[in-house]
């Protein structure tokens, strides 16, 4: 059961300026429209703010300017989605598993592995590996030789990283996300065979992935290894779930790659991009410094920094839109085109259908 918190303590933890009781106990936290007396709430976008009417809550973190209720204790905060996140910090705090290495662990040779480190049960660790002090291998996660893990990681059932991978500190990297597989690449390779005239020749991977402090990875992503070099993934950078990154791909710092993402070999982020949920990028593309790719969109070539594109190809989402916007009156378009040709033929008399020079 959570501890209970007053509110000047919990103004304090947040940043925020409280009004109303700062002795007043906060024993849990809850959305606008289940909380209760003792639930600490939060309102992070305008059109719910009518719920401040109505709301049973305890208190509510809101913005410096929002109006709220004269009964209704508040705290005053710059972000009331980042306060919010403290709270739940606070309240729930992450309850470690394991502490120690199981005896049921799978251990190679010339393993490395920090104080407090927990490695559970049939985790599998390669030879040469390092796992950094108070990280944790949940069960079913194989690392392998030679690859490093910093400090304070969480690396969840399932997972697969390959060998001579480098992980930096505090990564996250949910249920079945591969680290580190071959990347895709294969040669033509012509047989002199009638019947069989090209075969796709394996071409071996031997690069690695790199995966700076600070990432989160989602389940069932991938991150292909380089074919000679690696593939980077920056620091602070949260991936989705079932994002496809491919061999040599270089990816900024902080970014945001939403779910079904798809990005092509050797193509680069810079940083603070942003890719909306299914957007595709091909190879070889660079996106500059905090561009932002809606969702479902396709980027062809490369795309400058500080601007937000749409659609496929990915264009400046001002001109998509107008083309979104013509695409919607072509029927019109199309019977009005009609009418005039009509209206052309009675002008221009019979025949005139016939091409100039026409026989």
């Amino acid at each position: 059961m959570s501890s209970q918190h007053n509110l000047s303590e919990l103004a304090g933890i947040v940043n925020g300026t409280l009004v109303g009781d700062a002795d007043y106990s906060i024993a849990s936290l809850a959305s606008l429209t289940s909380a209760g007396p003792k639930d600490l709430s939060f309102l992070d976008n305008k059109k719910l703010e009518n719920e401040l009417e109505s709301t049973r809550a305890g208190c509510v973190l809101v913005d410096r300017e929002q109006e709220a209720p004269a009964t209704l204790n508040i705290i005053r905060v710059d972000q009331p989605l980042v306060a919010w996140a403290a709270a739940l910090e606070l309240f729930h705090p992450r309850k470690r598993l394991f502490k120690d290495v199981s005896p049921d662990a799978i251990i190679g040779r010339d393993v490395a592995i920090g104080e407090g480190a927990g490695i559970g049960p049939g985790a599998w660790i390669g030879d040469g590996a390092a796992i950094g002090a108070a990280t944790e291998v949940f069960p079913g996660a194989t690392i392998g030789p030679g690859t490093t893990i910093g400090e304070n990681c969480l690396i969840y059932p399932g997972v697969h990283i390959y060998h001579d991978c480098t992980l930096g500190d505090r990564i996250i990297i949910h249920s079945g996300a591969v680290i580190g597989a071959d990347g895709y690449g294969f040669a033509q390779e012509d047989t002199g065979n009638p019947a069989e005239p090209v075969i796709h020749r394996k071409v071996e991977q031997v690069g690695s992935v790199i995966i700076e402090d600070d990432v989160e990875i989602g389940a069932n992503t991938t991150i292909d290894r380089g074919a000679l070099d690696s593939t980077f993934i920056g620091k602070g950078t949260k991936i989705d779930s079932q994002v496809v990154i491919a061999h040599n791909c270089r990816i900024g710092e902080h970014c945001l790659l939403i779910s079904q993402v798809g990005i092509a070999g050797s193509s680069h982020l810079g940083n603070y991009v942003t890719l909306a949920g299914q957007a595709g990028v091909t190879g070889h593309a660079t996106i500059g410094d905090g561009a932002i790719v809606g969702g479902g969109s396709g980027v062809m070539q490369d795309l400058e920094g500080g601007q937000v594109y749409l659609g496929t190809p990915a264009r400046p989402a001002g001109s998509t839109k107008k083309v979104y916007a013509l695409l919607q009156k072509l029927p019109e378009y199309a019977r009005k085109i009609r009418k005039l040709e009509k209206r052309l033929r009675k002008i221009e008399g019979p025949g005139s259908d016939e091409p100039a020079g026409g026989s």
